[in-house]
């Protein structure tokens, strides 16, 4: 046998051997995986699809143990004070959330408000992409997730406002086939709503008015770049984007479009954004020249 037909077959060999320990890991890591269709392209369930486990009875003793696991865990980015002002702050990028704004991105309410009990769960198991926050579900249990939700709350004043609404919103209405016809309407109505002007023409983010926008900490901000799947936040998952076109991201440009779309034109803007999404490579065609694989992770994009 040639030495060439000898790379090869190594190649292959070491291809799927890396394709099976992969598949071994995430195994490992999910306990609960959740359909394949509301799994993100990375490989976790979608923000809206993830269990929620029954929360505990909030008594002085979860508190307790949410303060001993922020404190373990959370204080070197987020701070003491939960301002987002930790030790480590000055060294990440972007900065870490601050809870006594309570402007949190990812939820299920309207833009605006605060995020539900459930989306603070949610939030925490699974992490922000694009981020240094982790997805803690792999390092916490459900009811240390559930303490560090009600530690979280005592930062912001607002969740102990008995008026301060938190209604999520749940009906998208039923999705239109994905066809080249809604396809098409969802890219006149990225034109219409100007989202051309944020995310650019060709959706990496880089419009012309990408350049001046800032967070609400004054921070320079770029939008997403919808050509990478593994950035968005909620996962890339068609209803996850339906649900950031009508409710928006607290604290950045990002405004959200509920009651101004209708949910089947909000399903057409989703399926025309998902249309930048560079495809995934092959995992064969990632095998260099000299016949190794690469190694840096699982997750093949």
């Amino acid at each position: 046998m040639k030495s060439t037909e000898i790379s090869v077959i190594g190649s292959v060999t070491a291809a799927l051997l890396f394709v099976s320990g992969c598949s071994k890991q995430e195994a490992k890591l999910e306990s609960k995986t959740p359909p394949a269709a509301t799994k993100a392209i990375t490989g976790s369930p979608a923000f809206s699809e993830l269990a929620v486990s029954p929360k505990p009875n909030v008594t002085p003793e979860l508190l307790a143990q949410g303060k001993r696991l922020y404190t373990q865990n959370c204080v070197a980015c987020h701070g003491e004070k939960g301002d987002g002002k930790g030790a480590a702050a000055a060294f990440l990028a972007p900065k870490p959330r601050d809870f006594v704004g309570a402007n949190y991105r990812l939820r299920s309410t309207a833009l605006g408000k605060l995020p539900t009990d459930v989306d603070l769960f949610r939030e925490i198991s699974l992490g922000m992409p694009g981020t240094p926050m982790p997805p803690w579900k792999h390092m916490l249990s459900n009811d240390e997730r559930w303490a560090l939700v009600e530690y979280l709350k005592t930062f912001s004043p607002r969740f102990a406002d008995s008026t301060e609404e938190r209604v999520a919103l749940t009906d998208f209405g039923t999705p239109p086939a994905k066809n080249a016809v809604t396809i098409a309407q969802g890219k006149d109505l990225y034109t219409k709503f100007n989202c051309i002007n944020c995310h650019g023409d060709g959706g990496h983010g880089n419009g012309a008015g990408a350049a001046a926008l800032v967070d609400d900490s004054g921070t320079p901000i770029k939008p997403r770049d919808f050509g990478n799947p593994n950035t968005f936040k909620g996962g890339f998952a068609s209803k996850e984007i339906v649900r950031t076109i009508l409710t928006g991201l607290n604290g950045t440009p990002m405004i959200g479009f509920s009651g101004s779309i209708s949910n089947q034109d909000a399903w057409a803007l989703a399926y025309y954004v998902e249309t930048f999404a560079r495809p995934s490579l092959p995992l064969l065609s990632m095998v260099t020249t000299s016949g190794s694989v690469p190694t840096t992770g699982c997750t093949v994009s």
